[in-house]
């Protein structure tokens, strides 16, 4: 048996859809759910918004986005509940993004400085290409052959953005 809730948002601000998928396993006593971003749609998240997926993975589709503002704070989220894609945070402030690709959980803490900031975290389980690596560090080393973290400015007065791996 599959339930779907279907939420959606028209407003003059944002335009968006996403789905709430259950698989409910009754005779096995299981209770799965997951969350997708639809085509288009924005996901916001407001600081000192509760959400929780309640130990699922959220997936966006390529053209949606998982936008939070800096400083939320996903208390729920780790190896079992994060973002498997790109986060965007926006505004000033001190950010974990919760962020994983191909079942591999691994975040990324940013932190913005101006209001109109606008950055896109995304953490990918590949080796980075030496042509990416060359393009934004010149000659540096990485530190990884087997993964990568990207982070990309999109808007904002800032020169740039600080971030750690957790």
């Amino acid at each position: 048996m599959k339930n779907e809730i279907i939420m959606s948002t028209d407003t003059k601000t944002m335009k968006g859809f996403f789905a709430l998928s259950f698989l409910l396993f009754i005779s096995a006593g299981i209770v799965g759910q997951s969350l997708s971003v639809g085509d288009g749609a924005t996901l916001f998240f407001k600081q000192g918004t509760a959400f929780t997926t309640s130990g699922n993975v959220v997936t966006p589709h390529s053209n949606g986005e998982f936008l939070v503002e800096a400083g939320f704070d996903w208390t729920t989220a780790g190896e079992a509940e994060y973002v498997d894609g790109p986060i965007t945070v926006f505004g000033a402030g001190i950010t974990t993004l919760h962020v994983g690709d191909e079942g591999v959980y691994s975040p990324m803490i940013v932190e913005t400085a101006s209001l109109d900031d606008e950055f896109v975290g995304t953490y990918l389980n590949t080796a980075p290409t030496s042509a990416a690596v060359a393009s934004a560090f010149g000659n540096h080393h990485y530190l990884s052959d087997v993964e990568h973290w990207t982070i990309s400015k999109i808007a904002g007065a800032s020169s740039g953005v600080q971030l750690s791996v957790v």
